[in-house]
């Protein structure tokens, strides 16, 4: 209940105390009865030190806040002082009337300024890429430029940072909430010609969300063309093992206060990923192939719309809808080897799935000045909804393909899950004489129930099977409040502090268990300090604490079989871990050289548990290990001949993972190598020709509890862009040589397991786009709700 207050008196009194302030208004004009609009009023103290500093509107008006007492308030114009005069304040508002100036009549000579941006800057908290200065700005897609981006690491569904896991990207500073392919044809669907530039922020600042060990790549799009309409249609087809075609477009409307932004996209195709699974007991060994045919549809829609229902203040509402049936046709084969085969398994399954995910985000945005005050407010409401339906039957054979009559099963699982989430942000940012200032709040309060019924088969007839089935419920209230202070020391020193402060409550119930609550308090502090030389090269250090909070599925206990002996289960005592993350840069150009350390306390990850009497499997997540990785990475970007623009990445680390299970190896160390290079050639004098040629590599590595194999991949492709860049076709073929198989070994109870896994990557992909009418800005918001929405598998 303390908690609460001071939340409340910090966000809501503070605010209320800061605009209960005292005002001073009046207007400017000239000798001519002419108001005179931006001229700069200043307000300075007894002590004559300046404590605000405003410009007149466009009809010569000013609004000034202070607190009482005696001032001197000028009028400036080009920095001459044009009317100075003594003011007294001892009530909630003065107004001096109308203050005549003699304008400056001085005319200043024609300035034609003909430099440009940097390709590559700098800042406090992250690397900017300026796309409108390369040449994957033209005729291209975000995903083009995300690949030329200086320290960004591109496979063929994810996005990394060097030193990262994983990143999550945020367009306008809102967060997608899309993962694998649904992520990559969304950020496909933005045109590169809409884009100002990418933001890289390895070490997020307070004011994002503490969860999550990884950074963020913030696309930040142009701004809007006042009175336009414009709009997309694309199309593609993809073979893999199996086909899969896309279709969407969009249609986007600006007029004079509103502004209107709206997306289709419709997929349905079928992937087929492979994985195996080899277990070596001391007298026989287990082999798993596990095959699937996963067919899929995924419908989404996205409508957004912003008015200008004030001169200074943005009202908007988005919503979100993404709809995804999945029919998975899977084949489990074991096979049980001494010197020969002594028997095999096979489970056969369909399994019918359904997402549904709605999302709505109402907001505003207020300017309270002409420098840089800034409020803005969110409500968000998320559901989701899944449900599966699961026929599989299990039957044991003997080396002659006999089936052993007692070992024939028939089963089935029916199940849903619900998960709603509210939550609301406010955000301030208060601009000082010396110091920006910044301050905000999110509340978050999430509730979701697992139900699943589990069902025996005999002669076509269902029993309920309670000891397998279960009702899991789990909720959380997530509170928190941050504040960042970022100052300018000198001309080459500059200083960022954060402070964000999270309480957190959840409460987790299941059939057969007691009652989890866990209540706790952390802080999470960031600090950034730059250092810029004469020669326009930098230093920078950074640090953050990050908390990983347990993805919802991880949390229950149900148990999901493969086989009779084989099941994988959720862990409803699952507590959140958190890390350390330290980063030390230097940066010339087109060169960044890092060196990193990221530690983790009581991190989780899946264990597979082997019995070698009962010969069974039991993979169940747990909170285990200390991990550590240090590292050193290298980022060189060129763009060469006007025509060839590359981005290259070298990155060695050393990783450990030490256990606290007695079960694994309470060990696990390595170095890693990871190289890329990504590269675009423009091929023609019109810039309508562009080819491309990427390279991945990563030497074996360590991933938590596991040991991953070596591997790389090549990517090549080809686009042809007509009609003034509003036709565009594009060939690309994706892991040319099938070289993206991984193996992950470790060794539980002194018994190694090795498992493959391929993820259906070598594809072949035609697409086909077309733009029509104006370019537009999405005016996007930052959600108040995407952390959580992060942790839903």
């Amino acid at each position: 209940m303390r908690l609460i207050k001071l939340i409340f008196l910090i966000i809501f009194i503070f605010p209320i105390r800061l605009f209960s302030q005292s005002q001073i208004t009046g207007l400017v004009k000239n000798n001519n009865e002419k108001l005179i609009e931006f001229v700069e009023v200043q307000l300075k103290n007894k002590d004559s030190i300046i404590v605000k500093n405003e410009l007149t509107n466009s009809k010569g008006k000013f609004i000034v806040l202070c607190e009482k007492g005696e001032y001197i308030l000028s009028i400036k114009q080009f920095g001459n002082i044009l009317s100075k005069q003594k003011i007294s304040v001892n009530q909630e508002s003065v107004d001096v009337g109308t203050i005549y100036i003699s304008e400056n009549k001085t005319k200043l000579a024609e300035v034609i300024v003909t430099s440009k941006k940097k390709i590559i800057e700098r800042k406090i908290d992250r690397l900017i890429f300026n796309v409108e200065n390369s040449i994957s700005a033209i005729g291209g897609d975000a995903l083009d430029v995300l690949k030329v981006t200086p320290t960004l690491l591109l496979q063929e569904n994810s996005i990394s940072i060097a030193g990262k896991s994983s990143v999550n990207v945020m367009v306008n500073d809102r967060i997608i909430q899309l993962s694998g392919d649904e992520l990559i044809n969304m950020i496909k669907s933005i045109p590169s010609d809409n884009i100002s530039k990418i933001e890289v922020i390895t070490t997020p600042p307070a004011k994002y969300d503490a969860n999550g060990n990884s950074g963020l790549v913030n696309i930040v799009l142009k701004r809007a063309k006042n009175d336009s309409f414009n709009g997309n249609v694309k199309t593609s087809y993809t073979q893999a093992k199996y086909d899969t075609k896309n279709f969407g477009g969009g249609i986007n409307y600006q007029k004079d206060k509103l502004t209107v932004i709206s997306n289709v996209d419709f997929s349905v195709g079928i992937i087929s990923p492979l994985q195996k699974y080899d277990i070596y007991y001391p007298n026989f060994n287990w082999k798993e192939v596990y095959n699937t045919k996963n067919q899929r549809e995924i419908n989404s829609q996205r409508i957004a719309i912003d008015y200008k229902i004030l001169k200074n203040t943005i009202i908007g509402f988005e919503y979100n809808r993404i709809t995804n049936f999945s029919k998975i046709k899977a084949k489990n084969e074991s096979k049980i080897i001494s010197n020969q085969l002594d028997s095999s398994i096979v489970s056969s399954s369909m399994k019918r799935i359904n997402r549904n995910t709605n999302s709505i985000n109402f907001h505003s945005v207020s300017t309270l000045d002409t420098i840089g005050k800034v409020l803005s407010f969110d409500f968000d409401y998320f559901k989701y909804d899944y449900s599966i339906n699961n026929d599989f039957n299990i039957i044991t054979y003997l080396p002659n393909q006999q089936p052993i009559d007692n070992r024939t099963f028939f089963q089935n699982n029916d199940g849903k899950q619900n998960i709603n989430i509210y939550s609301s942000k406010v955000d301030f940012t208060l601009p000082l004489k010396s110091i920006q200032f910044s301050m905000g709040a999110k509340f978050a309060i999430t509730t979701n129930e697992n139900k699943i019924l589990f069902y025996d088969i005999l002669s076509n007839q269902y029993f309920l099977n309670n000891s397998k089935s279960n009702d899991f419920k789990y909720s959380e209230n997530n509170n928190s409040i941050y504040f960042i202070a970022d100052k300018e020391l000198s001309k080459k020193w500059s200083v960022q502090f954060g402070l964000r402060f999270e309480n957190s409550k959840t409460t987790t119930n299941s059939v057969g268990l007691n009652e989890n609550i866990n209540n706790y308090n952390q802080l999470f502090p960031s600090f950034y300090l730059i250092y810029k030389t004469d020669k326009e090269s930098q230093y920078s250090f950074n640090y953050s604490r990050r908390v990983e909070r347990p993805a919802y599925n991880l949390l229950n206990p149900f148990r999901v079989y493969s086989t009779n002996s084989n099941y994988t289960a959720g862990n409803p005592f699952l507590n959140p871990y958190f890390s350390n993350n330290f980063n030390f840069s230097f940066s010339k150009n087109n060169i960044s050289h890092m060196l990193y350390l990221d530690l983790v306390n009581n991190g989780i990850d899946q264990v597979t548990y082997v019995n070698t009497l009962e010969n069974n499997q039991i993979t169940i997540p747990s909170n285990f290990f200390k991990s550590m990785i240090i590292g050193f990475s290298e980022s060189y970007s060129f763009q060469k001949l006007k025509s060839w623009q590359s981005n290259n990445n070298f990155s060695v680390y050393y990783s450990e993972t030490k256990s606290n299970l007695k079960e694994t190896l309470p060990l696990i160390n390595g170095w890693t190598a990871y190289i890329s290079s990504f590269n675009s050639f423009t091929l023609n004098n019109s810039k309508s020709l562009k080819g491309e040629l990427n390279f991945n590599y990563q030497s074996s590595s360590v991933s938590n509890s596991y040991k991953a194999s070596s591997f790389y991949t090549f990517d090549t492709g080809i686009k042809y862009t007509f009609l003034k860049n509003k036709f565009q076709v594009s060939l690309n073929i994706t892991d040319i040589f099938k070289t993206s198989e991984t193996i992950f070994s470790n060794n539980i109870n002194n018994i190694k397991q090795e498992k493959f896994n391929y993820a259906d990557t070598q594809k072949f992909r035609i697409a086909i786009s077309y733009k029509f009418g104006k370019s537009i800005k999405e005016n996007k918001r930052g959600s108040s709700i995407d952390e959580e929405k992060n942790r839903i598998k």
